[in-house]
């Protein structure tokens, strides 16, 4: 059976997609740094959110070893995305 809170949690992160090709559209305008930082910051939730679900699923299919492995490698890619 399907648990519909998680789906609605998991939507509601995935509508904010639409920041990403917003945020290539301010660049090409050449709007503010700021402006720009923020907007690309919120285009960055989701794709932290599809990082981390890949993992998760990658750690249940691989076992625990190479999940913990994996999850350790990719779990702070948004961190260095920003830096």
């Amino acid at each position: 059976m399907i648990n519909i809170s998680k789906f609605l949690k998991s939507y509601a992160v995935y509508v904010l997609l639409i920041f990403t090709p917003i945020a290539v559209i301010l660049e090409l305008l050449h709007v503010g740094y700021v402006t720009l930082f923020v907007i690309t910051a919120i285009a960055l939730i989701p794709l932290v959110k599809l990082i981390g679900d890949s993992t998760e699923h990658l750690s249940t299919h691989y076992g625990s070893t190479l999940g913990s492995l994996i999850n350790v490698t990719f779990g702070n890619a948004a961190e260095i995305i920003l830096l």
